[in-house]
């Protein structure tokens, strides 16, 4: 325990975030002071809201700075504990970073320091217990109040925070609305998502279409079976097919 290797931001992002963005490094193990716990980090967070911490503007929480270790939520164990509360060999959830070793004094931080409870796997403390699970119960519950029989219509659906906001509005007995995003391939561009005739959907609710059904991407009749509602990620089907019956008028012309 003499080494402590970590991802440090090294740039700002523009577009895509890459490898330019961040500088591995390697130091030494953190030194405990009083009250303090030294965690080893087991599991690191991966969330959208990282994308911002790491631009240089005003947000909920000042960005990460230029050489500091890329901000995450981990979960570890405790492996030398300054701290009555805390033993050595407690799993804990924290604010550790991308890091082997953090020292973290709990009751201070983002988030304090957390005991995993008896039952809870990291990976739920990461997600559905974790801040994006948070984020949802609270936004959508104490703020949102949804009632049965109401439509629920959640932006970013197919994100971490979205997934579980339509989730919880579904157990409340809400009739539920996602909005996602694709990733055109050809472009690399986002684009509304979309079904698979081209034409704009709604993923989470999976709403069925008839099959022969006019298709909103071209003028032709759409044939694709039911069981394709909810290949949402696929609107080049419908495209590929009317540049076929262009090419067939050609050639009969």
């Amino acid at each position: 325990m003499t080494v402590n290797r970590q991802w440090r931001l090294a740039r700002r992002p523009e577009g895509m975030i890459g490898e330019v963005n961040f500088e591995f490094t390697e130091t030494t193990v953190p030194k405990v002071m009083d009250r303090q716990i030294l965690v080893k980090n087991l599991y690191f967070s991966f969330d959208p809201t990282q994308r911002n911490w790491m631009v240089d503007r005003p947000s909920y929480l000042p960005p990460v700075a230029i050489g500091e270790v890329m901000r995450a939520g981990t979960v570890g164990q405790v492996v030398l504990s300054n701290h009555p509360d805390f033993s050595e060999g407690d799993l804990v959830q924290t604010m550790g970073g991308w890091q082997d070793y953090a020292a973290i004094t709990p009751g201070q931080g983002v988030t304090g320091v957390t005991k995993i409870p008896e039952g809870v796997t990291p990976e739920m403390m990461l997600s559905v217990i974790g801040l994006t699970g948070i984020t949802a119960y609270f936004g959508l519950l104490e703020l949102g109040q949804p009632k049965a029989g109401e439509t629920a219509l959640v932006s970013g659906a197919a994100g971490a925070t979205g997934s579980i906001a339509s989730q919880i509005a579904k157990i409340k007995g809400c009739r539920v609305v996602g909005i996602a995003a694709q990733l055109d391939p050809r472009s690399g561009r986002q684009e509304r998502a979309r079904d698979a005739c081209g034409r704009a959907s709604r993923p989470l609710c999976a709403l069925p279409r008839r099959p022969g059904a006019p298709c909103a991407a071209s003028r032709h009749r759409c044939e694709r079976p039911r069981q394709w509602r909810r290949q949402w990620s696929r609107p080049l089907a419908c495209q590929a097919r009317k540049r076929a019956h262009k090419t067939s008028e050609q050639g009969n012309g």
